[in-house]
């Protein structure tokens, strides 16, 4: 008996259940003209992994977790992005049919139609964001598929739908396109999208028109509120383009992934033009602030959420809320103005309103499967946009006709004072006739005052003319005094400089004798070294500061000699009547000292046979430019100290130069040499660029028995520092080396001799270094290498069957005074021969561009990737172009150490 109730339940398992767990709601489809929607009465399976495949879902143990959309609650969840959709059609009539299944606004989906056998399924594929030339079917925004069924044949379909975007991940139970599976006829469908975009072309083209209309009115009465109804015309019209899919048909093909993301931008700007133009339409500025302010809010709030979309942010819910508290706000307003100020065309605004507001409730109940989805429904926001257009179009007409009225009332009422104005004027114009008549006899007595004021005023227009030339002279004089500072300071040469101002001055005065002396402290003397007598250049002559002469008497006093008569004036200054030894003959003499911060630096002379050769005015010329004659003499000295340090400076630096090239062959001498690497491997390749003359990277090789052991090391800091941490590390690897082959335990050693060495517990000293050290052994009778690899803070990378791996090292770095008792670990692997070892510290891949983006381990371990096939030296040519191409002008930050070998 157990036996029989055992085979029976079997028998329901195999056969039985799989029918019972399949069964789904069945459609009957007996209307060809019908569109049957699937809505809730589908079975659903959410796919929270979105691993599950076909076989997964019609298996049994997996059909049963299907449920009735119906029956769900809360089917839409952040987390999930992919449904399972089960449904079954069945052909009613006695004849082949030919259905087309539409997935409203779905982006991805995959339907799976049983094949005959009951077992297998073929896939089909289709999507909103899938390329329009990849679509066989494009209709209603729509993932669309053709179904055949046989006469009176009935199908068990799986729907697998995805959300891949940001805006449909944010906005899945907006969009409910689990709701939205529809299925009809492919005749009358084809038939309805046709007629839908004969439709949409009269749409399209009233708005466009109606636009052009509000534009033309907008430029003919210069309001700018019909440019915001522009623009809220074209945002609708933009906004029907996207929904009826016709931007991505003529615009972007290949990207319809863009039309999802531009509805929340299109909606925001939408609703920002339809407040602007609401507050500016019934002038809500001025019969109602609080409002205009309000709206304005709502116009900002519009921008803000623009923006938002733009950096990812798409929710719906959002905008629905939005446009559902804008237009309750607007309505009321609205009803408001019309009551209170009887404003007709408020009243022609109501009215569009209303009609406007209906039609995108109608269509937001329609697409929420709250009213029938009739044809009308589906359209209502597109009616409502025309009728508003044509409301509005009349409430303007009204305001533009109330305007013509109020302006003609005016005109009239303008005639009327101006005819009262005339004959008033005509009065007082009579009147003062007479008074101008009486004040003319007044003003002919008073012309003659004028005239001879005119004749006063005339003698004082001349001595100011005179003032007035003086004062342009003047204006002149300082403009070229300023051009010529210019020249004189622009030379570091002593004789140019005097060269430069006898040239100036020789253009502004009497030059017979010029010259510049220059005041030696030392010497306690005044040297001419350019003096100019009638053009011509005297022998160098120097003057003690004591000797009683006029330069001398300047130079000591630092006071400036002013003469213009020298037999009447010398005695101001010298006791006795002395003449000069270089000019026997000079009557006027100009001495100015060159000062600067009270030290004396020479002094300029100007001197001519003739009496009163010099005015005022010239004298002060000479003053204003010894300022610039003492800065471009201060240069001068300047520049001869700098130039004794520079030259000094460059002496020291030649010494330091010639002494690093002598470290950096020492240090060359020590690290191993080509002919050493051309030995040991046959195959390699090293990138080795010291940042300065020395490096503070070195790399080590050393043969011992029949294991070859290679380390690339990376020392504190670089230059003669690292250089001198490269020696140390050199020698203690050679030492260390005939005690011990294990890696690990050569780093062990070598931190504790590094920190010995450098006596790191008693003095106050972090230097260190980061090591990637491997021993490679050939096993000869496998033909196998044997890598044992041990890395202080540096990774070993390597290829084995043409795939890159990598080995880390030891968190922990060789010497330094931080306490870390950690041994080294190392890793040994198995190479085959042609696998590939790489050696590197991080100077490579720390190397800056221009804009301070650095290399990167990832880009490295990419072009390694790239290039492991090629020949070691073809690597190394290509991550040292790589290297420059990055570099181009920045200095290197650091020493660069990367060694290839191919086992």
């Amino acid at each position: 008996m157990f036996l029989k109730l055992l085979g029976l339940l079997l028998f329901f398992t195999l056969y039985l259940a799989p029918n019972f767990f399949l069964q789904a709601q069945v459609f009957d489809l007996d209307d060809s003209t019908k569109v049957y929607t699937l809505g809730k009465d589908v079975f659903i399976l959410p796919d929270k992994e979105g691993t599950l495949t076909i076989d997964d879902v019609s298996r049994t143990n997996k059909v049963k977790d299907f449920k009735l959309y119906r029956d769900t609650e809360d089917i839409y969840d952040d987390n999930i992005d992919v449904y399972w959709v089960r449904f079954t059609l069945k052909n009613t009539f006695p004849s082949n049919r030919m259905y087309l299944l539409k997935a409203k606004d779905v982006e991805v989906a995959y339907l799976y139609t049983p094949t005959s056998n009951g077992i297998s399924y073929l896939r089909a594929e289709d999507g909103v964001i899938y390329p329009l030339h990849s679509r066989s079917i494009k209709m209603d925004r729509s993932a669309c598929f053709v179904i055949p069924l046989n006469r009176f044949e009935s199908k068990t379909f799986f729907l697998r739908i995805e959300h891949r975007t940001k805006f449909s991940k944010q906005n899945k139970e907006g969009l409910n396109a689990l709701r939205h599976i529809t299925v009809e006829g492919l005749a009358s469908a084809i038939e309805l999208s046709k007629e839908r975009r004969y439709y949409q072309g009269f749409y399209l083209g009233a708005m466009v028109l109606l636009a052009l209309n509000s534009l033309f009115v907008s430029f003919l009465f210069r309001d700018k509120r019909y440019l915001y109804y522009v623009g809220l015309l074209l945002m609708a019209a933009f906004l029907n383009m996207i929904f009826e899919e016709y931007l991505i048909e003529f615009f972007i093909p290949n990207n319809p992934a863009i039309n999802w993301l531009l509805v929340v931008p299109v909606i925001s700007l939408l609703w920002f033009f339809y407040t602007l133009f609401f507050r500016s339409f019934l002038n809500l500025k001025k019969i109602a602030p609080f409002w205009d302010k309000f709206f304005i809010g709502i116009a900002i709030l519009c921008l803000i959420i623009l923006g938002l979309s733009i950096v990812g942010f798409h929710k719906m819910d959002l905008m629905i809320g939005l446009l559902i508290f804008t237009i309750s706000s607007a309505l009321i307003v609205n009803i408001g103005i019309v009551i209170k100020f009887k404003h007709r065309p408020a009243s022609f605004l109501l009215a569009a309103n209303i009609v406007y507001f209906s039609g995108i409730f109608i269509f937001i109940f329609a697409q929420e499967n709250f009213i029938p989805n009739s044809y009308f429904a589906m359209h209502a926001s597109q009616i409502a946009d025309i009728l508003l257009g044509l409301f509005v179009s009349l409430g303007l007409a009204d305001r533009v006709n109330y305007l013509r009225t109020e302006i003609e009332r005016k005109n009239e009422d303008n005639r009327t004072l101006i005819e009262e104005q005339k004959t008033k004027l005509e009065k007082e114009v009579s009147e003062r006739t007479r008074e101008i008549t009486k004040i003319n006899m007044e003003l002919v007595t008073q012309q003659e005052e004028v005239t001879r004021q005119k004749e006063q005023i005339e003698k004082a227009n001349d001595n100011l003319k005179e003032q007035q030339g003086e004062l342009r002279k003047a204006y002149q004089d300082i403009n070229l005094l300023s051009d010529i500072g210019q020249d004189i300071t622009a030379s570091l040469d002593i004789g140019v400089i005097i060269n430069t101002v006898y040239k100036h001055v020789d253009e502004m005065m009497d030059t017979t004798v010029f010259g510049i002396g220059t005041y030696n402290p030392e010497k306690e003397t005044i040297g001419f070294s350019h003096f100019y007598k009638n053009g011509e250049i005297l022998p160098y002559r120097e003057t003690p500061i004591q000797d009683d002469r006029l330069s001398t008497w300047c130079a000591r006093n630092k006071k400036p000699v002013f003469i213009n008569d020298f037999d009447e004036e010398y005695s101001q200054y010298l006791e006795g009547k002395t003449r000069g030894v270089l000019v026997e003959e000079r009557n006027s003499i100009i001495y100015y000292p060159l000062i600067q911060e009270e030290k004396l630096l020479g002094v300029i002379t100007v001197q001519s046979p003739l009496k009163n050769a010099y005015s005022r005015s010239q004298y002060r010329i000479l003053e204003s430019m010894a300022a610039y004659i003492t800065i471009a003499l201060s240069n001068y000295d300047a520049y001869q100290t700098i130039q004794s340090a520079k030259d000094e400076i460059d002496r020291k630096n030649l010494q330091i130069t010639d002494s690093l090239r002598y470290a950096r062959d020492i240090q060359g001498v020590i690290l191993p040499g080509v002919r050493r690497f051309n030995r040991t491997f046959k195959d390699h390749f090293l990138l080795y660029k010291p940042k300065d003359f020395v490096s503070g990277d070195f790399f080590w090789i050393e043969e011992y028995e029949n294991k070859t052991f290679v380390a690339v090391i990376d020392c504190t800091g670089h230059g003669v520092p690292g250089a001198f941490m490269s020696l140390i590390g050199t020698m203690q690897l050679n030492q260390i080396v005939s005690k011990t082959h294990e890696p690990s335990e050569i780093l062990d050693h070598l931190h504790t001799g590094i920190k010995k060495a450098l006596k790191q517990d008693i003095y106050n000293n972090d230097d260190g270094m980061d090591v990637c050290l491997c021993s490679i052994e050939h096993l000869e009778e496998i033909n196998r290498y044997k890598v044992i690899f041990a890395g202080a803070k540096r990774p070993l990378y390597y290829v084995n069957e043409n795939s890159l791996h990598q080995l880390k090292g030891t968190r922990k770095t060789i010497g330094g005074r931080a306490k870390n008792n950690k041994l080294f670990e190392q890793d040994e692997i198995w190479l085959n021969e042609g696998d590939a070892l790489y050696l590197t510290t991080d100077g490579y891949v720390d190397q800056s561009s221009p804009r301070q983006k650095k290399i990167g381990t990832m880009q490295l371990l990419t072009w390694l990737e790239q290039i492991n096939a090629q020949p070691m030296s073809k690597q190394g040519e290509f991550l040292k172009e790589e290297l420059a191409r990055h570099q181009q002008y920045v200095e290197q930050r650091d020493d660069i150490t990367l060694l290839g070998i191919r086992l």
